[in-house]
């Protein structure tokens, strides 16, 4: 709930400091917030595959906000892919393989069906 109010009514004040533009800071405050999101669900279903799905998409959210903070939020960030621009690599690409390697690991580690 905190994190709910903060992001939605903090932006507007962060705005009039004179932090950042609505929408940069909007951006950063999102990613954040489904990052958070995105860990909750992970620990209630914590032990199954789809745990680690909701692990990969925390990252995700969290690069998200952490790419959009790598550029000054007073003005646009370059176009293209944010985090590519923010890191000169592939890196959210390599992350997907990454979270798919790991759910085909915990699938085959915890297979439950009967062995022979």
């Amino acid at each position: 709930m905190l994190l709910g109010a903060a992001v939605h009514f903090g932006v507007p004040l962060l705005v009039d400091l004179g932090v950042g533009t609505a929408a940069a800071l909007a951006y950063v405050a999102y990613g954040f917030e489904a990052c958070a999101a995105w860990l909750i669900v992970a620990l209630a279903f914590w032990g199954k595959p789809l745990s680690v799905v909701a692990v990969w998409l925390a990252v995700e959210s969290a690069l998200r906000a952490g790419c959009r903070l790598a550029f000054p939020l007073t003005a646009p960030p370059p176009g293209g892919n944010l985090c590519s621009a923010a890191t000169g690599t592939t890196l959210t690409a390599w992350l997907g393989i990454a979270a798919a390697a790991l759910v085909a690991l915990y699938v085959w580690r915890h297979d439950a069906r009967p062995h022979q």
